[in-house]
């Protein structure tokens, strides 16, 4: 194999990656949306008792997305820092991501408190980075948990440097509990 093709080949695949992360980061984001906008208009037209199930239904699924955004933004900041994943999430940025601009965290998701918890939405967020390994951060893990089970939600979420957003409806998410569905 000659150098012309085999840069060819590489620059194709190099393309085909960058397509493909884009594609399925606007097909997330699509699916988010379209979930959050049912949650609404079933709470326009529901009763104050189904109300509450509409209102948290849209608190999950923002939970949910606010954890694929976590993701996105420590890829993100793993590429252009020589650290790794961030210390915290102060560190991802104040601003959402959008198709021109790489994204940091929303400013609501960034926790107020010094321990990196905060309480959004009816969610608990708990950031806690991987040990310093020859100064790069290796590992991350996010939960979010409801601060009122059955009230607020009825998912916990887990995160990590996956990329794999996991539930469990009985407490706290973790490692081994299942992939929300897509």
């Amino acid at each position: 194999m000659d150098r012309k093709t085999l840069l060819l080949g590489l620059v194709f695949g190099f393309l085909c990656l960058a397509v493909g992360y884009f594609v399925g980061r606007e097909h997330l984001r699509y699916q988010f949306e379209h979930e959050i906008q049912a949650a609404i208009r079933q709470s326009f037209t529901a009763s104050p008792s189904e109300y509450s199930e509409a209102a948290k239904v849209a608190d999950q699924v923002w939970a949910y997305g606010c954890l694929l955004s976590v993701n996105t933004s420590e890829v993100e900041y793993s590429q252009t820092h020589k650290t790794g994943f961030s210390p915290d999430l102060q560190s991802l940025g104040g601003k959402a991501a959008t198709i021109n601009e790489p994204g940091s965290i929303d400013e609501l998701l960034q926790p107020r408190s010094p321990d990196g918890q905060d309480v959004k939405r009816g969610y608990k967020f708990a950031y806690v980075p991987g040990p310093v390994v020859s100064g790069i951060i290796k590992a991350y893990t996010v939960r979010a948990d409801p601060t009122q089970p059955g009230v607020s939600g009825d998912k916990y979420y887990y995160t990590d440097q996956t990329g794999v957003v996991r539930f469990n409806k009985e407490g706290e998410a973790g490692p081994n509990d299942s992939p929300v569905p897509l």
